[in-house]
């Protein structure tokens, strides 16, 4: 069966159980990319970071600076649309920047090197730019082209949070650099794996900044039987020495992933995704700094009582970073997979108890793993994401 075909059946399937949505909208072929610009968004943030090691209760220690924020503004394809003034602020997970949301490359760049890979097959922000919708996604504080401060008592968890409140707030005010500094209306966050723990946190502190969550490679159980060995047992090395010529001004706090086996595992649901960009995505990967990891692991369950809009996980059926479940059908692949569960009970049905009072729903995409907007059903989720929010009034 056909890939999509097999997402409109799981989506109907799921509608009809009352957890999930309709099948997908399909995204217009353009050969036209969405005009985007690179800027600089400086923001002053102080927060109430983990003493590291961490304890059990944890300690907290306040830190402050000023930072510089890498980003890429993509206007609408149709800048006379009305959700002109919806923004989608785009957040990626660990070891990736915000080429991420445009198919692992930049979209400024039509063919060649660094070009986004199968054009606008695996591009958030080319489908998002032919619905109407302005983007602005971020290198996070330490990753890609932003400031790197101090890996470990700095770039935290409640630091992050911070620097994107700061920008929602620039956003909300029209005070973004040009050509993304007017007034927008609507804000609507959309993270990837750390993105999305970082949007659940800012849920959690900042109720009302986001009128609209979507949260991919998400649940509220971590694999942590994957996880655990994943991230101790020497996979991650500091960056300067995997890569001198990359990163060798980077502290030594500052990690690259070595395994190309885990990070198959970690992001990947074999064989459903094309051989030559999860290549690429290997090679393109990018750092993580130690308290990241650590406060991650170190700080309780963020429930996001007070947020009561409406929030979309959408997290792969074979996750292997957040699903816990044996996957049945492993015995049919090269290593150990996981599966989220079924409709109704599964790890996504559970997960609606980090919002209690907002209208949670989720989608599980099937045949894809963790980065499931690298996989053949990356198309088709973009439209199942979409139509939610227009379903929802955005």
């Amino acid at each position: 069966m056909l890939p999509t075909m097999k997402t409109a059946l799981t989506a109907l399937a799921a509608t009809l159980a009352g957890n999930a949505l309709a099948a997908p909208q399909t995204n217009p072929q353009t050969n036209a990319l969405p005009p985007c610009t690179n800027v600089v968004i400086p923001v002053t943030v102080t927060a109430n970071n983990v003493v590291l090691p961490a304890t059990t209760p944890p300690a907290f220690n306040q830190v402050s600076g000023t930072y510089n924020i890498a980003a890429r503004y993509c206007e609408p394809a149709n800048n006379l649309h009305p959700r002109r003034d919806v923004l989608q602020v785009l957040v990626h997970g660990i070891t990736y920047t915000r080429n991420y949301w445009s198919g692992d490359g930049d979209p400024n760049i039509l063919t060649g090197p660094g070009a986004p890979y199968g054009g606008n097959l695996y591009s958030w922000v080319d489908f998002a730019s032919q619905q109407g919708y302005p983007t602005l996604s971020i290198d996070r504080l330490g990753n890609g082209l932003s400031d790197h401060p101090d890996p470990i008592t700095v770039l935290q968890i409640p630091i992050h949070i911070e620097v994107i409140h700061q920008i929602i707030t620039k956003a909300r005010a029209g005070s973004l650099p040009s050509p993304a500094n007017r007034n927008f209306d609507k804000i609507i966050y959309a993270g990837h794996s750390f993105g999305s723990v970082l949007g659940n946190g800012l849920n959690v502190k900042y109720p009302t900044d986001a009128d609209a969550t979507i949260l991919t490679g998400l649940s509220a159980t971590l694999n942590y039987a994957f996880l655990v060995p994943w991230v101790g047992n020497g996979d991650f090395l500091p960056a300067a020495t995997v890569n001198s010529s990359k990163w060798s001004t980077l502290n030594t706090g500052y990690l690259a992933l070595t395994n190309r086996t885990a990070f198959n595992q970690a992001f990947y649901y074999p064989t459903f995704f094309d051989q030559a960009l999860q290549d690429l995505d290997y090679a393109n990967r990018g750092t993580v700094g130690l308290g990241e990891l650590e406060s991650g692991f170190a700080l309780p369950e963020q429930v996001a009582t007070n947020y009561k809009n409406p929030v979309y996980v959408i997290t792969g059926q074979h996750d292997a970073t957040m699903c816990p479940g044996l996957d049945p059908l492993a015995y049919t692949k090269p290593y150990q997979t996981y599966d989220c569960g079924p409709s109704g009970t599964g790890t996504l049905a559970q997960t609606k108890k980090l919002y209690p009072n907002a209208n949670y729903q989720w989608y599980a995409p099937p045949a894809s793993g963790h980065c499931w907007h690298f996989h053949s059903e990356a198309l088709a989720t973009f439209g199942v994401a979409h139509n939610w929010l227009n379903w929802n009034g955005f």
